[in-house]
C-alpha cells in the first residue's frame, strides 16, 4: 500500500512539474498574438483580469481616452472595454480604413454588440 502511494505522489509531482514548464510557454505565446500597442487603460501589477479597467472605461470612456492621448504622441492604442481589447485608430486613417470590408462598424455592432442585448443579427 505504501508502495503505491509512493508512486501515485511521484507521479503528480510529474505533472505538476510539466505544467509550470510549460505555462510560461503558452502565456508568451499568447501575448505574441496581440498586436503591439499601447493600452491607454492597463490592468494594474495584480489584478487577474480586466473587469476593473473594463468598467472604468464604461462609466468615463472620454476621460480614459483624452488621458491617453495627453500623454501619448498621438499614436493608435487600445483600450479594454466590456467587450474585450479594442484598437482605437487616429482620425487620420479614416480615409484608408473607409471602404474596407473586414472593418465594418455595422458588422462590428451586429456581431458583437447587439449579442450581448441577445437581439438577432440583422445582417
Amino acid at each position: 500500500m505504501d508502495n503505491i502511494l509512493n508512486a501515485t505522489w511521484l507521479n503528480t509531482q510529474y505533472y505538476v512539474a510539466a505544467a509550470l514548464l510549460v505555462l510560461p510557454f503558452l502565456l508568451l505565446l499568447h501575448r505574441s498574438k496581440q498586436p503591439n500597442l499601447p493600452v491607454a487603460n492597463p490592468r494594474k501589477l495584480f489584478e487577474l483580469s480586466t473587469a476593473r479597467a473594463a468598467s472604468e472605461f464604461v462609466r468615463n470612456a472620454r476621460q480614459v481616452i483624452d488621458g491617453f492621448l495627453e500623454k501619448s504622441n498621438g499614436s493608435n492604442f487600445q483600450v479594454n472595454s466590456e467587450f474585450g481589447l479594442l484598437t482605437l485608430l487616429m482620425p487620420k486613417f479614416v480615409q484608408e480604413i473607409r471602404n474596407d470590408p473586414r472593418l465594418s462598424f455595422a458588422r462590428f455592432i451586429a456581431q458583437v454588440w447587439l449579442k450581448h442585448l441577445s437581439f438577432p443579427p440583422i445582417m
